[in-house]
This record gives C-alpha cells, sequence and structure tokens, in this order.
C-alpha cells in the first residue's frame, strides 16, 4: 500500500496487475468516514474516476445538507427520509410519523419557523396549544415531541446544528402529556358491553337468514371470536393454523394492518398494501379456546 500526498488517499498494486485507489471524502450521517474506493488499469485512471465518484459524493451530500433556509416541517420530513432509507422504521410507523409531521406541525405556524430561529419557547408554545386544544390524545402529543426531539437530534449528530431547543423542557413536556393521559383515562369514552347487550350481539351475530337459510351476516362468527378473544382485528386477520397448537392453545404474535405502497412504480399499482408484523405491545399472548354450542370460543 502506497499513500498518495497529503489528503489524496492512497494505491495499492493488485496482483493481476490493476490498481486500487481509496480515499477519504468526509463523515456518512452516522458519525463514520467515509471512504471510497474505485480499481482501474493505472494510476491516472484510477484518479479519473475518484473524481467522478468524489464529485457525485459531494453533490448527494449537498442535497442532503440542512440549509438555512429549511423549516421545521422540512426537517422532519428530512430525517423521516433518513430514517426510512436506513429501515429504521415498520411501514405502519412511516405512516403514523408522516400523519404527525403534516398534520400536527405542519399544519401550524411552528412547523414554518426556520430551524435556526427556533427556541426552547417556541417548542413550550406549540406543545402548549395542542395540550389545550382539547383535540389530540395525549398520545399523539407525545408523538410530536418525539418526532422534533429526535429530528434536532439528527442534525445535531451530522454536525450541521448545535443545539436541540426541545431537550431542555423534554421531561417537564413529558409530565403535563402524561396528566392529560390520566385525566384521559378517568374519564374513558369506552363503552363495555353489559350482559344484556352482550347476549343481544351473540343472537345478531349468530343469526340466520330465513329466506336462505345461511347465516345473516358473513362475518358474524368473526365477530363472535374477537368479542370471546379481546383480539385486535388485525391480530385475528394474521393468525394461521399453525398458531393452534393440539391442546387448544391459540398464540397471538403478529397483527395485520395496511400501510402505504412505497414500492409503487406505476398508476396502476396499489396505494396501499397488507403489512404484517408483530402486535402493537410487541407481546405474544396464548389463550384457551372452549367448546362451546358448537362454537370455538376464548376462556380468556
Amino acid at each position: 500500500m502506497k499513500r498518495n500526498a497529503k489528503g489524496e488517499g492512497s494505491f495499492r498494486n493488485n496482483p493481476d496487475g490493476t490498481v486500487t485507489h481509496r480515499k477519504s471524502v468526509g463523515y456518512k450521517t452516522n458519525g463514520y468516514r467515509k471512504v471510497l474506493t474505485v480499481t482501474a488499469g493505472n494510476k491516472s485512471a484510477c484518479i479519473k474516476l475518484m473524481k467522478q465518484k468524489e464529485d457525485e459524493w459531494h453533490r448527494q451530500q449537498k442535497e442532503c445538507d440542512v440549509s438555512s433556509g429549511m423549516t421545521v416541517v422540512d426537517l422532519c420530513q428530512k430525517h423521516l427520509d433518513y430514517q426510512v432509507s436506513q429501515k429504521e422504521l415498520k411501514p405502519k410507523s412511516i405512516d403514523r410519523r408522516e400523519c404527525t409531521i403534516a398534520n400536527h406541525i405542519g399544519n401550524y405556524p411552528f412547523g414554518h419557523m426556520q430551524v435556526q430561529a427556533v427556541s426552547v419557547a417556541d417548542v413550550d408554545t406549540h406543545i402548549g396549544g395542542l395540550i389545550s386544544s382539547g383535540k389530540l390524545s395525549a398520545s399523539s402529543i407525545e408523538k410530536v415531541v418525539d418526532v422534533l426531539n429526535a429530528a434536532f437530534e439528527w442534525i445535531i449528530m451530522r454536525g450541521e446544528y448545535t443545539s436541540n431547543p426541545v431537550a431542555p423542557i423534554r421531561k417537564t413536556l413529558k409530565k403535563r402529556i402524561q396528566k392529560l393521559r390520566q385525566k384521559s383515562e378517568n374519564a374513558s369514552d369506552v363503552d363495555v358491553l353489559s350482559p344484556e347487550e352482550e347476549r343481544a350481539f351473540v343472537k345478531e351475530a349468530r343469526a340466520i337468514d330465513e329466506r336462505t337459510g345461511k347465516p345473516k351476516y358473513e362475518a358474524g362468527l368473526y365477530g363472535l371470536f374477537l368479542l370471546y378473544t379481546g383480539m385486535r382485528c388485525g391480530e385475528m386477520l394474521a393468525l394461521r393454523y399453525s398458531d393452534i397448537d393440539a391442546k387448544g392453545y391459540i398464540t397471538i404474535n403478529k397483527s395485520r394492518s395496511m400501510a402505504k405502497n412505497r414500492d409503487s412504480r406505476a398508476a396502476e399499482d396499489k396505494k396501499y398494501v397488507v403489512v404484517e408484523g408483530s402486535t402493537k405491545n410487541e407481546k405474544a399472548r396464548r389463550l384457551k379456546l372452549m367448546l362451546q354450542d358448537n362454537m370455538s370460543v376464548g376462556s380468556g
């Protein structure tokens, strides 16, 4: 290995007569050095190829740079694009973050502030406004805090910014959001079926059409299955025969949902596709199935 002049990398003569040229051209977004490598018939050809490759690298970096005129919503979207490129998020998580950026950041004046102008007070005012509006759930507001914090941490890691206006008040904001969550839980609007309502639901779900002699509802048994097991719809759709063992236990460890089709290439491609992943809390559950009136239902 023979090093060239300072800053020009190194050259290595290969057994087949070719020459390999390596050169450090800066840093990647993860903080590691970016090293370009080319191989050609001789040193001059290597230098020419390296110049082309280096120009392309700097062009890509320029496109990714956080410019002085970038807004908060632009920054959040650029960070999301990076996360997608690095496959850091599940498809459904990508959709949720896009919604957070567009609706809970981009739809407000705060989202259109230039990154350099954002202060701790601006973040506090924006989150405070979301809380006081009473229109969003605690989890939705918490996602806003997390998206903003992650985006600012990202550009700091890239060396393009020096401070995170979310960090000083993040814990305080989380506490305020937690109080909102407790309040909503105390005033929960989740309805639980009474015994009479449960009996009415079961009767209707099992109803038979007198004209055809067939079940009145095609999804009636599915409804009962959800009622007696407490499964989410996506968890039921992801079930396979292999999830039920010989002892009558059913394992729930995955879920299905719809997400944007990010691999779409043509206008006729589906805009949304089915994706399968872990359950919402990423924990498996087992339920014992029991036979009642010729139906398999869960005992809990």
